[in-house]
């Protein structure tokens, strides 16, 4: 797909989680457009490889990144990266066993790996309607992609 198109569908997709009001929701239109734009950007085929991308000192570039950093200067953001930190260890719910400690809110790779943590064990079975930390490890992920994903549709008005 061509820029332009990856561009629309995000556009698409942050216009939808924009108007929802469940924050469950919200987080799956969120993660849409962020997969999406990180699929574009690393030009990797799975998942796991595009994280490791993003993780990546090689993805210094990628506007992924810049729109994570400009929303880092954010207290309200900080406060919500401080309160993902204080969910961790975060557990996968799958086969193979998988625990996601995130040392710091300033660690961006242990950021990502939980919030993709989150989306995985979200779409493979592993969180449970009205189970307290579950919603909360959820609302927070979608407040963190609200404002992230914010940046990067921001950033392309500005330089249109």
């Amino acid at each position: 797909m061509d820029e332009r198109r990856v561009r629309n569908l995000v556009k698409g997709w942050h216009q939808r989680s924009r108007i929802e009001g469940d924050l469950t929701t919200k987080f799956v239109f969120l993660w849409f457009c962020f997969n999406a734009w990180l699929a574009f950007e690393s030009n990797e085929d799975t998942d796991r490889e595009m994280i490791n991308w993003l993780k990546d000192p090689r993805a210094a570039g990628s506007q992924l990144r810049s729109s994570f950093k400009l929303a880092a200067g954010s207290t309200v953001f900080s406060g919500h990266l401080k309160a993902l930190a204080g969910y961790s260890p975060i557990s996968s719910t799958g086969r193979r066993q998988r625990v996601v400690q995130i040392g710091s809110a300033e660690d961006f790779p242990d950021v990502v790996e939980g919030i993709y943590q989150v989306r995985c064990n979200l779409f493979h079975g592993g969180k449970e309607p009205g189970n307290p930390r579950d919603d909360k490890l959820v609302r927070v992920c979608a407040l963190i992609l609200e404002k992230w994903v914010g940046n990067l549709v921001a950033s392309w008005r500005s330089s249109s």
